[in-house]
């Protein structure tokens, strides 16, 4: 379900579009292909959080978050490979995208890895196994009294099984166990711990799934971009063949979302320098609310109510 603020964003763009392509086209959702789009763009500026900061993002005139049309740049239409492929990227890029904003929104404390012992779990079926992570993850908390919330990725491994890669908050350091130099652990870890970082496993999710290891996040920002690398193409398209709707991720209810502080459609005043671009959007990292703040008023960008984006996670608890 679209939110308030998208809903009313959507309606101004169909109105525009609508007077604009009066001659050309017999609807407002009917838009002609990307070479005949009008030279304009509209501004969205997102926040994530005071520790990862915000992006302001301004999309060029018919890029794809506009109404699909099935053609290429010189007006021929897609064949079906090539809409496969555009449909595979497209999704590939909205699962990193809700991912890095899981993970710059909430204050995550931990960085998790958890293998899974085919002697206690089957490995191979994920749909499986992630349900009984669900059930001991609610089980801990009424034990504990932890609020333990979550964002976890599962990664395949070539010869079929899986394991987890993640973050985690509200797991306290004293339900954890610290491993030292001397004990009996793998060379990376002694490794990892030699160079001066600290290693902890979770002792009960080992005793239950399979061996575990933790880190502390240091910098979030860093790590919001570094979880997205375990979402790739082999992993998107084979969940695609297969014709399931499995999940690509895993997200805890009640996480924090970002938030759209400010939006102007069209926006033919707005020019700054930004920090990446390509042929749809150019995009602007902001570190502060001032500083967002100082382009708003800059630029008479139209501030919206503070409210989170629609954007949900996936298989929460």
């Amino acid at each position: 379900m679209k939110s308030v603020i998208e809903q009313n964003t959507e309606a101004r763009r169909l109105a525009y579009f609508s007077e604009w392509s009066e001659n050309k086209i017999t609807a407002a959702t009917e838009f002609p292909f990307q070479a005949e789009m009008p030279l304009e763009k509209w501004v969205k500026v997102v926040w994530y959080s005071d520790k990862c900061g915000g992006k302001v993002i301004t999309f060029k005139a018919g890029n794809p978050y506009l109404p699909k049309t099935g053609k290429r740049k010189d007006g021929e239409d897609c064949t079906e490979e090539e809409r496969e492929t555009r449909r595979l990227k497209n999704s590939l890029s909205r699962t990193r995208k809700r991912i890095f904003e899981i993970a710059a929104c909430n204050p995550w404390e931990w960085f998790f890895t958890g293998t899974l012992n085919g002697e206690k779990v089957d490995r191979n079926d994920l749909n499986k196994t992630f349900k009984q992570l669900s059930q001991f993850i609610r089980d801990y908390r009424k034990k504990t009294g932890c609020d333990v919330k979550y964002m976890i990725v599962p990664e395949q491994h070539k010869a079929g099984g899986w394991h987890f890669h993640g973050l985690l908050h509200g797991l306290p350091e004293n339900q954890l166990f610290k491993f030292c130099i001397t004990d009996k652990i793998p060379l990376r870890i002694k490794r990892t711990i030699q160079n001066g970082t600290d290693v902890w496993t979770w002792s009960d999710y080992a005793n239950k799934f399979g061996y575990s290891t933790m880190t502390r996040v240091r910098d979030e920002n860093a790590v919001a971009c570094y979880v997205t690398k375990y979402i790739t193409k082999d992993m998107v398209s084979a969940n695609s063949a297969l014709g399931t709707r499995r999940h690509l991720y895993y997200a805890s209810q009640g996480l924090e979302k970002p938030t759209v502080i400010a939006e102007s459609f069209p926006a033919t005043s707005y020019a700054p320098a930004f920090d990446f671009e390509n042929e749809w959007v150019e995009i602007r990292k902001i570190k502060t609310r001032e500083e967002a703040d100082a382009l708003i008023e800059r630029f008479g960008l139209r501030r919206e109510v503070t409210q989170n984006e629609d954007d949900s996670g996936r298989g929460g608890i």
